[in-house]
């Protein structure tokens, strides 16, 4: 009886097999690491899908299994994929190297994650904003306003107040501090703290790698100038776009666009944030 079951599930069951198969590709594209999960975790459930995949016959490449890798973790571990995606080449690292470096960051997203009396200093940012009231003072609901979340849609502010913080001079005041509910985040507009009077002292020391990748510029080439790359990557141009209206199917909306001036080279990175 065991015997005609194995027979059957391996040797007569091709159309079965072919729409197990097909259901394990769909749950390996629509993967995603959840905001409760661990990284451990979440690579173990990916493994899992992935030997369950084999096992069908599939073959899937180390740089497929990469790029799955850094498209499908949570919002937190962003920066490290980047700072990844930019030092790499995804086409010949290996998977134990990716997961190493990420598993080594680990430690810090997760305590940023938990602390959610922190605030982020976000130069992207058009206003202060933050998902939990208490945290404000004076707050004033008889506003209104939308703001447009990351994902595309429209949040309404439930309230505006002020930040209080303690120094050695006494109680700062930050105003104009919008409440959005539902936000896990509490974010400080460079903009707004400069237009209120305020000045920001960077430590590079205290930054970490992916946060100073993510929000470094570069100033503008003297315009004019016929000046050419002689070398390779002795000058690169890049652009950033976005965010488009319609996300791809992994979630981007932004997209970098790199140039080598010598050899015109071109890299192309899908970003799902700025």
């Amino acid at each position: 009886m065991a015997w005609d079951l194995l027979y059957g599930e391996y040797h007569d069951g091709d159309q079965v097999r072919s729409v197990k198969l097909q259901n394990l590709r769909r749950e390996f594209e629509c993967a995603r690491m959840r905001d409760d999960e661990t990284l451990s975790g979440y690579l173990t459930r990916l493994n899992d899908l992935i030997n369950q995949m084999k096992t069908f016959g599939e073959i899937l490449t180390n740089e497929k299994l990469v790029q799955k890798v850094l498209i499908s973790l949570s919002k937190p571990y962003d920066p490290i994929c980047l700072v990844i995606e930019n030092t790499k080449s995804l086409e010949t690292v290996e998977l134990q190297e990716v997961v190493a470096i990420l598993k080594s960051q680990e430690q810090s997203v997760i305590s940023d994650v938990k602390i959610n009396g922190n605030w982020y200093i976000d130069s992207g940012c058009s206003n202060h904003m933050t998902g939990s009231a208490e945290l404000l003072v004076d707050i004033r609901t008889n506003v209104c306003g939308k703001v447009q979340m990351p994902s595309g849609s429209l949040v309404d502010v439930a309230g505006i107040g002020s930040l209080v913080i303690e120094t050695s001079d006494g109680k700062k005041y930050i105003r104009e501090v919008m409440f959005l509910p539902g936000l896990k985040e509490n974010l400080l507009s460079v903009g707004q703290m400069d237009e209120h009077g305020y000045h920001l002292l960077f430590e590079i020391n205290g930054v970490c790698e992916g946060c100073q990748l993510g929000k470094q510029q570069r100033d503008w080439f003297p315009k004019g100038l016929a000046w050419r790359a002689r070398n390779p990557l002795e000058l690169i141009h890049i652009d950033l776009c976005g965010p488009m209206q319609t996300e791809s199917i992994a979630g981007n909306r932004y997209f970098m666009l790199l140039i080598d001036d010598c050899t015109r080279m071109t890299w192309v990175y899908f970003l799902r944030y700025k």
